[in-house]
């Protein structure tokens, strides 16, 4: 944590975070409903990990949400809060591992 306040003691840090998370909740979900609408999804296999304890992971579906905009999904929920990475290393890790090892990827052995 004590990196994440470092990072984030600048102006410049937090405004790009806020800006990022202003996106997210406007102009992103406009040209989410742009591309659906016109039938239009993430095609590669796409991996999504979050925090079950996150506000994210206690009030939105988060597999089903992915799942309107890439047609290949592999939800993988983890027992931690906003960081998973480094809450829940080991369970990242092997969400991971499994993910690129079992992906159905052009050229994947």
């Amino acid at each position: 944590m004590a990196r994440y306040a470092r990072c984030f003691a600048g102006p410049e840090a937090v405004r790009a975070s806020c800006a990022d998370y202003r996106a997210a909740a406007g102009i992103d979900l406009e040209h989410d409903a742009y591309d659906r609408g016109r039938g239009h999804a993430v095609d590669a296999p796409l991996l999504a990990l979050w925090g079950t304890r996150s506000f994210a992971g206690r009030h939105v579906d988060v597999a089903g949400v992915r799942r309107a905009y890439a047609r290949d999904v592999t939800a993988v929920p983890v027992h931690a809060d906003h960081y998973p990475a480094q809450e829940s290393p080991g369970d990242v890790v092997r969400a991971l591992a499994s993910f690129c090892w079992t992906s159905d990827v052009e050229g994947t052995p």
